[in-house]
């Protein structure tokens, strides 16, 4: 009897172990956005703090079996899954340590995306050099370009986020935020004065490097960036670089700046100095002394 009663409480015992070990096992979750598709399957990238990122932060996760729901709990199909969805997935922990990892999945949920603030972009410009595409990708907004992404985010309070590039970056080549839908007037999240410019007081520039004014170099000068723009326009004849590079220091050589990522901006002679355009104005750069 005491033999009998010995085994069945093993046995309760071995059971209750494997249903701790199993539960252990399953219902890892954490939060990605989507960034490809594939058949039955999709590239995502793990939001930042999540703890599968010890192993990888983008997984190939098989839809096999899984299953999927939208933002209410309702039932969806593999395929309405969308480009830059938020989703939640929940796996039973194992990884296969490839790159990307690969992980199967036992649950999908998308989520609600949320709208985009004036709030919400102060804490992003807050990130200054740091903002990734991840950054992006909680926010409700509309992919609108073509060969390249770009991402339209329109602000609850008016006015619109631009952020353009390709996706194989880590960063967007470009993080516009507009009054409007006026692209001509924008300002970089990434280097300017944003409550000057929520404020209304135009595009004002300055250098990511605390302790540099913002600078350009031409034909071997230093020229320091105005804060405001010309009142006139400079006659295209005048002129005679480009912009080539750009640094978080001080510019070391001809077409450098430190106060715009954006290649190419035109530069030219006029009196006191010279002008540089950026974002459809023209910003007047006096020699430094």
């Amino acid at each position: 009897m005491k033999r009998t009663i010995c085994i069945a409480a093993a046995l309760v015992f071995t059971l209750l172990i494997a249903a701790a070990c199993g539960k252990q096992k399953e219902g890892v979750t954490f939060t990605a956005a989507v960034e490809e598709r594939g058949e039955n399957s999709i590239l995502v990238l793990a939001e930042e703090g999540a703890g599968v990122r010890r192993s990888s932060d983008r997984f190939w996760v098989s839809l096999a079996g899984a299953r999927v729901v939208d933002e209410e709990g309702k039932a969806l199909k593999a395929g309405d899954l969308r480009l830059y969805d938020r989703v939640e997935i929940t796996f039973d922990g194992s990884i296969a340590e490839s790159s990307p990892a690969q992980i199967t999945a036992q649950r999908v949920a998308r989520l609600a995306k949320e709208s985009l603030t004036r709030e919400r972009v102060a804490a992003l410009a807050e990130k200054g050099d740091a903002l990734t595409w991840g950054d992006f990708f909680p926010y409700q907004g509309d992919d609108v370009g073509s060969g390249l992404m770009i991402l339209r985010f329109e602000l609850a309070e008016g006015g619109t986020l631009w952020v353009g590039g390709t996706p194989a970056e880590e960063k967007p080549w470009y993080i516009r935020l507009c009054r409007g839908e006026n692209l001509e007037n924008y300002m970089e999240l990434r280097e300017a004065d944003l409550e000057k410019y929520l404020a209304g007081e135009g595009i004002l520039l300055r250098a990511r490097a605390e302790d540099d004014p913002a600078a350009i170099m031409a034909e071997g000068q230093v020229y320091l960036l105005a804060e405001a723009p010309m009142p006139a326009e400079v006659e295209e004849s005048a002129i005679f670089g480009r912009t080539t590079s750009y640094t978080d220091g001080w510019p070391g050589q001809d077409g450098e700046t430190n106060f715009s990522r954006e290649l190419d901006l035109p530069y030219a002679r006029v009196e006191g100095g010279i002008a540089v355009r950026y974002g459809n104005e023209w910003y007047l750069c006096k020699p430094e002394k």
